[in-house]
């Protein structure tokens, strides 16, 4: 017997729950879950026992049936978001119909759930116990009145980005704790229910977007791009300047957003702000493609590099790495700062010791 039930919805949000600290292994955070209407499929074992099989998650490909939307806000799930699970034979989850533990259905530790992913996302597999909760979920199945599955997990790392005018949510790494499949509503997701993701996840993004500024580096942001050959640093920067408020009237968090770091002690001085690649037309800030490459040479130690703290290199190289991409380029590979960089600076650090000792 095989049921097939596919769908192109949306996932629908349940709001986030906190939990008391004697029911959770991460206490620290909100236990999130998710619905996904995909497809699931009813098959048996070489003894006739019968299982079933779905997808939990569903990887962000670029098409809008892949992400959650609402509000200007999006969620998107990466592909790598549970390889930290998946490597651990020791990380347990647990399979329920409807996140009910008394309708337990199998787990990861005893061999009767298994998980790993695809191109698509992230699968399940129960092998169905011999219940009459099973066997009535099994007929449910099999009529089309169950059609979807939900995970329940804790983020672990998560980043955001603008686009525009959407923050995007990106699940980077979670804790999965319990899966399976739901009874997907009737009806859609209340406002309310919406209402309250959109603020946690606004919430989340204003604590990652302080710590990423305090840092120095500059938050990427998906400006219209503009694809040239050549960069005029220097008239870039003049019509930036104009732009943002001028320098009488300056609003320095409009100016940030046309560079990939900054001096966050010193956020009110022109000289605070490296690796620009942004221009103005038409009123509107846009990506140059002659800017980035430019930005990017420079932060990997073309004409004498750049100096900014080793710690935020890498956020910088991200943040450029994403620019490429729209541009449709691959971003060269990545490396710590420069050698010949650090040698000429241990020499000059040197000879003013020389200098000290000998003014002694």
């Amino acid at each position: 017997m095989q049921k097939r039930l596919d769908s192109t919805k949306s996932p629908l949000i349940t709001s986030p729950t906190v939990l008391s600290a004697s029911s959770a292994r991460n206490t620290a955070r909100d236990l999130e879950k998710r619905e996904w209407p995909a497809e699931l499929v009813i098959t048996r074992d070489d003894h006739e026992m019968p299982r079933i099989r779905g997808y939990a998650a569903v990887f962000y490909d670029g098409s809008p049936n892949t992400e959650f939307a609402w509000g200007g806000v999006a969620e998107r799930v990466r592909p790598t978001a549970f390889d930290a699970i998946l490597a651990d034979p020791n990380h347990d989850v647990v399979a329920s119909f409807n996140h009910d533990l008394n309708n337990l259905l199998g787990r990861r530790s005893s061999g009767t759930l298994r998980i790993g992913t695809d191109t698509r996302g992230l699968w399940y597999e129960i092998d169905m116990p011999p219940t009459d909760l099973a066997s009535d979920l099994l007929h449910l199945i099999a009529r089309g009145d169950v059609r979807g599955s939900s995970i329940a997990f804790f983020v672990l790392k998560e980043t955001f980005e603008q686009d525009g005018e959407t923050l995007i949510r990106w699940l980077d790494k979670v804790d999965l704790v319990e899966l399976g499949p739901v009874a997907i509503p009737a009806f859609p997701a209340t406002t309310a229910e919406l209402a309250s993701w959109r603020e946690h996840v606004i919430t989340r993004s204003r604590v990652f977007f302080q710590q990423t500024e305090r840092r120095g580096v500059v938050p990427y942001e998906a400006t219209p791009t503009l694809d040239s050959d050549s960069w005029d640093a220097d008239a870039a920067l003049a019509r930036v300047r104009a732009w943002a408020g001028g320098e009488d009237n300056m609003d320095w968090a409009k100016y940030r957003r046309a560079f990939a770091w900054y001096d966050s002690e010193n956020a009110e001085t022109f000289g605070a702000y490296k690796l620009p690649h942004h221009d103005v037309r038409d009123g509107e800030l846009v990506v140059s493609r002659a800017g980035v490459i430019g930005a990017m040479q420079a932060l990997l130690g073309a004409r004498g590099g750049v100096d900014i703290p080793e710690s935020d290199r890498k956020g910088v190289y991200e943040h450029l790495a994403k620019h490429y991409a729209q541009f449709d380029m691959e971003p060269p590979e990545f490396h710590s700062r420069p050698t010949s960089l650090v040698t000429a600076r241990l020499r000059v650090a040197e000879a003013k010791l020389r200098l000290a000792a000998a003014d002694v």
